[in-house]
């Protein structure tokens, strides 16, 4: 894979990985967590494949990569607008 695509895929997954923080932030009785719980659970295998596909291809860098990225997340905020 090159770089350029691989950075693409690392990006998908950081975005996957935020719609799925952002969904558990919710709480329980939340109507749009409520009426999206099937696309919820989409997310957590999609993001669960990837994981699987990048650990499995990119091994040493992916898991260097993710722990810095890991970090860097940690620590951003995003705005709640609801």
């Amino acid at each position: 894979m090159k770089a350029n695509e691989l950075q693409k895929v690392y990006q998908i997954h950081l975005c996957l990985n935020q719609a799925m923080f952002l969904f558990e932030e919710l709480s329980e009785d939340n109507k749009f967590l409520t009426d999206n719980n099937e696309l919820y659970e989409k997310i957590i295998l999609l993001c669960e494949d990837l994981t699987k596909e990048l650990h499995k291809n990119q091994d040493n860098n992916y898991a260097y990569t993710l722990s810095k990225l890991k970090k860097a997340i940690e620590k951003v905020k995003i705005p709640k607008h609801f």
